[in-house]
């Protein structure tokens, strides 16, 4: 049943697309507002990176020569979040996307990673469609990572269907990940400079929405247990092995992991003073970005950060979900990273703490990770208040 019905739903989307794109143009964009492939500048980049090879929670990639032969040049990740991309908000919507490919268009980036919250209109399985249109004009390839916006349920067929749209696309990197793992998305790219060497992993996951009652129950948490989620022991269990199997094959390897709600750990970085102002806490050093509001982690810590210090493989972490926190921190050996918000109609749009700002000085803007032959990276945020 669910596949007659993804069928009937994605004809309906081939089938309603076309009818937007002309309500749009001749009533001069007043009706089926939001399209954002017309609103983005239309630069083909293309890509010297090409798939080497696939596994369903795992895709190898490498840069190529002209020659055929693979590359150790620098591999450039932008990566960004939050564009909540609204119906309601057209204005808004249409600065994001122009914003954001604009971007794209002057980094000329190797891969692009989106961590969460970014399609979620009144239609939005017809409007990740043209996302994905969108994206695939550059002819670079991209990542979508799940949000705790897009859909309520972990596991669902409208969110399955929402990933399969966007998945369908050529450039798209994006895997569902094991069925036995919580949610959709939970997969593994591995960059390579030759068919024995990895430069970088990258470990993308879903981290969820809410804490539901299978989460309590799974970590013996009470049933009044209340929060934001957290990474699964299944997911936590997947990346420890899967790294562990990279490293039967290529030794030793350096990693980055994207997902959308931070861990507990990134509220170590600043102490809450007065007023709601935070102070750094001491505890790490801050490469860049300040802390502006509450870090929306989950209450519960559920141990990916020590998985990390026990493997020693990943280097970063980035994430989202605080559209207001822009901070780059070093913390234990590890960067906590904040994705740079794209949403210009989500709630940071008025400035900090309800405080309003100069656009200028607002948050707005991609974050650049340059990974080296070597492994490693350096990271940095790309405002876009360079376009104003």
């Amino acid at each position: 049943m669910w596949k007659i019905a993804d069928t009937v739903r994605r004809i309906g989307i081939e089938a309603a697309l076309p009818v937007r794109k002309t309500l749009g143009k001749i009533s001069d964009g007043k009706l089926a507002r939001s399209l954002f492939s017309e609103a983005s500048c239309k630069t083909h980049i293309g890509t010297d990176v090409r798939i080497v090879k696939e596994q369903d929670d795992a895709v190898y990639i490498a840069k190529f020569n002209e020659d055929g032969t693979f590359s150790d040049r620098d591999f450039v990740i932008l990566s960004t979040t939050d564009l909540h991309l609204d119906g309601g908000k057209h204005e808004a919507n249409m600065k994001s996307i122009d914003r954001l490919s604009r971007q794209i268009a002057d980094v000329k980036p190797d891969l692009v990673i989106f961590t969460g919250d970014v399609v979620q209109t009144n239609h939005q399985h017809l409007d990740a469609v043209q996302f994905a249109d969108m994206m695939e004009q550059f002819g670079i390839y991209w990542i979508y990572v799940f949000g705790n916006h897009e859909a309520r349920e972990a596991k669902s067929n409208y969110k399955k269907f929402l990933y399969e749209n966007l998945m369908s696309r050529p450039h798209c990197l994006s895997r569902f990940g094991y069925e036995g793992l919580f949610g959709y998305g939970n997969f593994a790219v591995h960059i390579m400079t030759s068919l024995n060497t990895l430069s970088q992993s990258i470990y993308c996951f879903d981290s969820g929405r809410d804490i539901e009652e299978s989460g309590r129950k799974d970590e013996g948490l009470a049933d009044d247990y209340e929060g934001y989620d957290f990474l699964k022991r299944n997911q936590i269990n997947w990346y420890k092995n899967h790294v562990r199997e990279i490293e039967k094959q290529f030794g030793k390897h350096k990693s980055l992991q994207f997902f959308h709600i931070p861990l507990p750990e990134y509220a170590e970085v600043f102490d809450e003073a007065e007023n709601k102002t935070y102070v750094p806490s001491g505890k790490a050093e801050i490469k860049y970005g300040y802390q502006f509001e509450g870090i929306g982690c989950s209450p519960y810590n559920s141990g990916m950060f020590a998985a990390i210090k026990e493997l020693g493989s990943t280097q970063a972490v980035f994430c989202g979900h605080d559209h207001v926190n822009d901070f780059c921190a070093l913390y234990d050996g590890v960067y906590l990273v904040y994705n740079q918000p794209g949403g210009y109609a989500a709630y940071n749009r008025d400035g900090y703490n309800g405080v309003p700002c100069a656009e200028k000085d607002l948050p707005f803007g991609v974050t650049l990770t340059t990974i080296h032959k070597d492994g490693s990276i350096d990271i940095q945020q790309r405002l876009n208040n360079i376009y104003l």
